[in-house]
């Protein structure tokens, strides 16, 4: 009987993560510069209490960041796997590249497992590392809500916009999204293979 070739080749993987070691690096980077970098740069307006006819947008675009509503980050879940699918599937449309992988011992299957999970892993590196920055800010930033009504306009409620459910949840959110649009990428480039 015959092996089905389902795997994933570490040989293989080790290339691709070899030539397209960028994209990862390129994604985190854009995550960086439009969520992480505005907060580092304005450390001094994310906790204090705002003052009479003062308002301080960063605990906002901190919350909007986290709840998948800043534009920067909508263009991140759809543009990366875009680029990702391109780019790792585009030696389907090489000649030079498609000869050398076809003449390599691994079944169309198993380098098609590898390229998924190639795309999966440079997908979910960023994400995982811009987490874990949202982290260091858990407990820093506030956002300040009046309580209350025009009599007790005084009181504030002061809940914390950085937590660790907010966080798991801003992951989770975008990885599913990328993940279905990757998928999306992936049936297309299956049904290059097959024809």
């Amino acid at each position: 009987m015959k092996k089905l070739g389902i795997g994933i080749s570490p040989a293989l993987l080790k290339e691709n993560y070899k030539m397209h070691w960028y994209l990862p690096v390129l994604i985190f980077l854009g995550y960086f510069f439009t969520g992480i970098f505005p907060l580092i740069m304005n450390m001094e307006s994310l906790g204090i209490l705002p003052e009479e006819n003062t308002y301080s947008r960063w605990p906002n675009y901190a919350l909007n960041s986290l709840e998948n509503e800043n534009p920067f980050f909508i263009v991140g879940m759809v543009g990366a796997p875009l680029l990702i699918a391109l780019i790792i599937f585009g030696y389907y449309h090489k000649q030079e590249k498609a000869f050398a992988l076809v003449s390599q011992p691994y079944s169309r299957l198993k380098v098609f497992t590898t390229q998924i999970f190639t795309g999966l892993t440079m997908m979910a590196i960023p994400l995982i590392l811009i987490g874990a920055i949202y982290m260091a800010f858990s407990g820093k930033i506030f956002h300040y809500i009046p309580a209350g009504t025009a009599e007790d306009s005084e009181a504030v409620a002061i809940e914390a916009v950085v937590t660790l459910a907010r966080v798991i949840k801003w992951f989770v959110e975008d990885f599913i999204i990328m993940m279905f649009l990757r998928t999306h990428f992936f049936i297309r480039d299956f049904l290059g293979v097959i024809v």
